[in-house]
């Protein structure tokens, strides 16, 4: 089983203009690591659609639907430190992006 945070998938000063651009580079990530295919990624901001992933204090956890679950290789975080805020998050700090998913056993 791979590590689910690897120094591959640790991101400091990424660019976002948006909420989407930012879903868009964590789920990059996943299909690049190997983690999730693009149908995965895609879905990640199909969820967003549904419901927001931010948390609170400038951090968010995108993450796909669970329809999707059966595009996941194996589990893995990526985290993004935004070098500037996205609209809508906190202007007190740079924005975190942190991003899991998990294969769920069947």
């Amino acid at each position: 089983m791979p590590n689910l945070l690897t120094q591959a998938g640790i991101h400091f000063g990424a660019t976002a203009s948006s909420k989407g651009e930012a879903v868009a580079l964590c789920g990059g990530q996943f299909v690049n690591l190997g983690a999730a295919s693009q149908e995965y990624a895609d879905a990640m901001w199909e969820r967003e659609q549904i419901a927001s992933s931010y948390l609170g204090n400038a951090v968010a956890m995108p993450h796909g639907t669970n329809e999707s679950r059966k595009y996941v290789n194996f589990g893995q975080i990526v985290l993004y430190v935004l070098q500037h805020h996205l609209s809508g998050m906190t202007k007190k700090s740079n924005s975190v992006l942190v991003s899991p998913h998990k294969v769920m056993s069947t």
